[in-house]
C-alpha cells in the first residue's frame, strides 16, 4: 500500500482529503504557478482529466509561513468581533439571552 508521500498525482478530491486544500484554492495556486498539475487524456477520448501534482504542494506548503503576518492576524481579530457582535445584535432582536 503506498503512503502520502509515495503518491505523486491526485484530483482535486484526493488534494482536499490529503491537504486539506480545496478546488476553489487549488485553482488560485494553479492560476498563480505555485502548485502545478498534468492533463490526462487516454488515446481516442475527447475529455481529459487534470492531476494535481502533490510534490509541487508539498513544496508549496514547505514554503508557507509557519505563522500569518501581523496585519492578517488584525484583519481575522477584527472580523471575529464584528461577528460576535452580530450574533449578539440578532440575539437581542429575537429575545434570547446569551
Amino acid at each position: 500500500m503506498l503512503t502520502n508521500d509515495e503518491i505523486e498525482f491526485g484530483r482535486f478530491s484526493d488534494l482536499e482529503e490529503r491537504f486539506g486544500i480545496r478546488r476553489s484554492t487549488a485553482y488560485a495556486l494553479l492560476e498563480d504557478g505555485e502548485i502545478g498539475s498534468r492533463y490526462v487524456r487516454p488515446r481516442g477520448s475527447k475529455t481529459c482529466v487534470r492531476l494535481i501534482d502533490f510534490n509541487s504542494v508539498r513544496e508549496f506548503l514547505a514554503k508557507a509561513p509557519k505563522k500569518p503576518k501581523a496585519s492578517i492576524q488584525r484583519q481575522a481579530f477584527n472580523k471575529s468581533l464584528l461577528s460576535v457582535a452580530r450574533r449578539e445584535e440578532l440575539a437581542a432582536q429575537n429575545g434570547v439571552a446569551e
